[in-house]
C-alpha cells in the first residue's frame, strides 16, 4: 500500500496470501499448510514401516520365528510401542502388496539417514531367515526406487547390511588349511 501520514490508501501489488503464525509472528506461504504436521508425520512413517516389513516378510520368511521377531524389532524401533506378534499376524492379512503411494507420501518427508535406515531394516528382515532370495531382493530394489534412491545408493545400504550377497559381488573363497589359493596365469610377453 502507498501510506499518506501512516494511512494505507493505494494498493501497489498483491503480494499473494500468507499464513501468519500467532506465536512468533513469521509470515509463511499458504503451502505451509500442506505439509504433515508431527502427529500425521509419525503416523505415515510407523505404517509405512509395518507395510515394508510385512511385504518383506510375504516374499520369504513369513513362517521363520526368528524373520517375523526382526520384524516386529524394526516395526516397534519405528515408534509403535507395544507392536507384538499378534499385530503383525493381522498386518499380515490387510497390508496391500502395492507400497508406492505410502512411500511416495514418505518419500518427500524423510530425511536421507531415515530412507537408509527403512531400507536397512527391510534387509535385516530378509536375511533373518537365510540369504536374501531374487523376491525379496525386488521389494528391497523397489522400496529404494520409490524413496527416491539409485541403484547404487540402494546397493550400497545393502552391502552395509549385508557385505556379501549371492550376485552382488565375489564371494569368499575358502581353502583347506596350508594350501593357497591359484594364481592367475602371468600375462605379456615372455
Amino acid at each position: 500500500f502507498f501510506h499518506l501520514f501512516f494511512i494505507p490508501l493505494i494498493p501497489l501489488k498483491v503480494i499473494g496470501e500468507f499464513i501468519r503464525c500467532t506465536y512468533c509472528k513469521t509470515d509463511y506461504r499458504e503451502s505451509v499448510l500442506a505439509r504433515p504436521t508431527t502427529a500425521q508425520f509419525t503416523d505415515l512413517l510407523q505404517n509405512t514401516v509395518r507395510a515394508v516389513m510385512v511385504n518383506m516378510l510375504r516374499r520369504g520368511g513369513a513362517g521363520h520365528p526368528a524373520a517375523r521377531a526382526v520384524a516386529v524389532q524394526e516395526i516397534v524401533s519405528a515408534g509403535a510401542v507395544g507392536y507384538t506378534e499378534a499385530n503383525l499376524a493381522q498386518d499380515m492379512q490387510v497390508v496391500p502388496e502395492d507400497l508406492t503411494q505410502m512411500l511416495a507420501g514418505l518419500a518427500g518427508q524423510l530425511p536421507e539417514a531415515g530412507r537408509d535406515e527403512l531400507l536397512r531394516g527391510a534387509v535385516r528382515v530378509a536375511l533373518a531367515d537365510g540369504p536374501v532370495d531374487a523376491a525379496e531382493r525386488a521389494v528391497v530394489d523397489t522400496v529404494g526406487a520409490a524413496l527416491g534412491m539409485t541403484q547404487a545408493h540402494v546397493a550400497g545400504v545393502v552391502a552395509s547390511v549385508a557385505p556379501v550377497m549371492p550376485g552382488t559381488g565375489p564371494q569368499p573363497v575358502s581353502q583347506p588349511m596350508g594350501q593357497s589359493a591359484p594364481q592367475p596365469a602371468p600375462t605379456g610377453v615372455q
